[in-house]
């Protein structure tokens, strides 16, 4: 899969949502206004809950807004994920 790279917006117009799962539900898991510090944490808090929350994707939602504008699988974000 070839997929362009993703360029994060300047700061305080979006926000970054990682978003998870966990026994069926869907949680978030972080919020940033930087794609790759929302990334990490989400990373952070699905090792610190041994996986019992699983990190699916972040949700780009423009400030102001309550629906995302665009989504990232957590497979479209590879090169943030090998970062961390």
């Amino acid at each position: 899969m070839n997929t362009p790279p993703i360029i994060d917006a300047p700061l305080g117009v979006y926000i970054y949502m990682g978003m998870g799962n966990i026994n069926g539900h869907r949680c978030c898991m972080s919020v940033a206004y930087k794609l790759d510090y929302c990334v990490k944490k989400a990373l952070q808090f699905e090792r610190a809950a041994s996986a019992a929350v699983i990190f699916e994707k972040v949700n780009k939602v423009k400030i102001g807004n309550l629906e995302p504008e665009t989504s990232f699988t957590r497979s479209e974000l590879v090169e943030y994920v090998s970062k961390f």
